[in-house]
């Protein structure tokens, strides 16, 4: 090479560069290795198994694991990655697979925490998922692990999938979060009880109210909170306790009805988009699941019914008032609510007989492409195409 050739960028200038740049990767790959061997500590902590038990049940050598000395393999992680119910490409992203380019910085763990509540608020499922990776990059213990899954909990619960989400924030509850994410993880936490209390919107309801009932302690107490946070929780306590005395014959289910009416009220008042997106959309779609109990009287059928459509016009119209850019929030609690009006009028055979204009037409396939589990199961054309028939595949 010419002394005046100019070099290649990626070539070290010396050779401290190059013994630097070696460092850094072997840095990356202590952190793989490191970060496998919790996942797998996590994953003992979960099945309650003795660790050489679980690591045959798997197929994994558990001496190997514990004197990890080669970069774990996808397949290995994707199996760990398994018991603890998360898919093998986010299992990948919490051990930090391709994490080994020299010039990588980790995020940093307090700038990573208000972020996911934002995300959260805003039921930013594709966010949630990118931010799990990057607190997986940023884990530092186990705890920041717990919250990794945690996230992949709640963006399950932000595309419906309630079930999904519920197992994993199981697992990630028991595992345990670090003193400084514990605020952030009950707050996903206190969002994915709500979700499995309403349900998903494709399977008939299910008598699960009960499992957001413990919070009638905080709900007393943060009754005039002015946060969507705060909002949202207190609507999901309402809200389960509505279904749990419809699917258990308790009573009171006009007396609910009305409560729930009057958060949604104060929510309008209080002004906070974010606080209505919630509680409105949590009273709506708790609204439609009461209508499916057996045993409803007219009065709270009639009652539930208002209460639906008084969810949505709240919605709609602090919609057109932040208008032409309202809050994400808004736009997708609002197709929240429209998947289980969809979902609902199919289960009661509505939809074969329903002409849908241009507006439902796009509402309905940009609800497919939001919630990939609310398929639908066939398309028939009206006149000229311009209409069409959509009926939703249910789960049950």
């Amino acid at each position: 090479m010419s002394a005046i050739e100019p070099r290649h960028p990626a070539e070290p200038s010396n050779h401290h560069e190059a013994n630097a740049g070696h460092a850094s990767v072997e840095d990356a790959r202590h952190r793989q290795r490191w970060r496998t061997q919790r996942l797998f500590d996590l994953a003992v902590t979960a099945s309650m198994a003795e660790p050489w038990r679980l690591a045959r049940a798997i197929g994994i050598d558990e001496r190997s694991m514990r004197d990890m000395r080669d970069v774990p393999t996808l397949r290995s992680i994707a199996r760990i990655g398994r018991l603890l119910g998360i898919e093998p490409a986010t299992a990948a992203g919490v051990v930090g697979l391709g994490d080994t380019d020299a010039n990588l910085v980790a995020p940093d763990m307090d700038a990573l925490r208000p972020a996911i509540a934002r995300a959260d608020i805003e039921d930013d499922a594709a966010e949630l998922d990118r931010l799990a990776d990057a607190v997986a990059a940023a884990a530092r213990e186990p705890g920041d692990l717990s919250l990794s899954i945690l996230c992949t909990a709640r963006a399950a619960a932000a595309r419906g999938e309630a079930h999904a989400a519920h197992e994993r924030a199981n697992c990630a509850e028991k595992l345990g979060f670090s003193a400084q994410s514990s605020p952030v993880a009950s707050q996903l936490l206190d969002c994915v009880k709500a979700e499995v209390a309403l349900g998903e919107a494709w399977r008939g309801l299910e008598p699960r109210g009960e499992c957001a009932i413990g919070h009638e302690r905080s709900l007393s107490r943060r009754m005039h909170a002015h946060d969507a946070a705060s909002a949202r929780q207190i609507s999901a306590v309402l809200a389960a306790r509505l279904l749990h005395a419809a699917t258990h014959g308790a009573g009171r289910t006009c007396e609910l009805i009305a409560a729930l009416r009057r958060h949604v009220v104060d929510a309008v008042e209080l002004g906070c988009p974010h606080a209505i997106a919630w509680s409105a959309s949590i009273a709506g779609i708790a609204a439609l699941r009461l209508r499916e109990a057996r045993g409803v009287s007219g009065e709270a059928d009639r009652a539930a019914m208002s209460l639906f459509v008084a969810s949505q016009f709240a919605i709609d119209e602090r919609i057109a008032i932040d208008a032409p850019k309202p809050p994400m929030s808004l736009l997708r609690r609002r197709l929240r609510l429209a998947l289980h009006e969809w979902c609902d009028r199919a289960r009661r055979g509505e939809v074969p007989q329903a002409l849908l204009d241009e507006f439902d037409d796009s509402e309905v396939r940009t609800m497919i492409v939001r919630y990939p589990r609310a398929r639908p199961v066939g398309l028939a054309s009206g006149i000229d195409g311009e209409i069409r028939h959509c009926i939703f595949e249910s789960h049950g």
